[in-house]
């Protein structure tokens, strides 16, 4: 897997079929209606690969979910200063928090997830 320069363009170009990596601060696991409880974090070896439909998290396991899959998002800690996202699978009794310091990148990310879960 290539782990090349994190651009905001990369978004917009066509995805390579190992995907896109994206180096993450952490992971974090949690079970839903739990809030902020964690059950794992990962800071060893966190990442997430972005791919046209789909996302892999690199958790304390690792989790492929596809866009359509993903009943709800949200920043932490809120829509003006984001530091990471949640993520909540519809098949899945847990939840993936993944920090990225860079708020313009986590933006894209978010707002790409989004848009491709009504466009597909």
């Amino acid at each position: 897997m290539k782990r090349g320069p994190q651009t905001l363009d990369f978004l917009d170009s066509d995805f390579p079929d190992e995907g896109i990596h994206i180096d993450v601060m952490e992971i974090i696991t949690g079970i839903k209606g739990l809030g902020s409880i964690e059950v794992a974090r990962n800071r060893l070896d966190p990442y997430v690969v972005l791919f046209k439909n789909q996302i892999q998290i690199n958790a304390y396991k690792q989790a492929l979910i596809s866009f359509k899959q993903i009943e709800r998002m949200i920043f932490l800690p809120n829509k003006q200063n984001p530091y990471a996202m949640r993520i909540y699978p519809s098949r899945s009794k847990h939840t993936y928090s993944f920090t990225i310091l860079d708020q313009e990148l986590l933006v894209r990310i978010f707002n790409y997830i989004s848009a491709r879960q009504i466009t597909d």
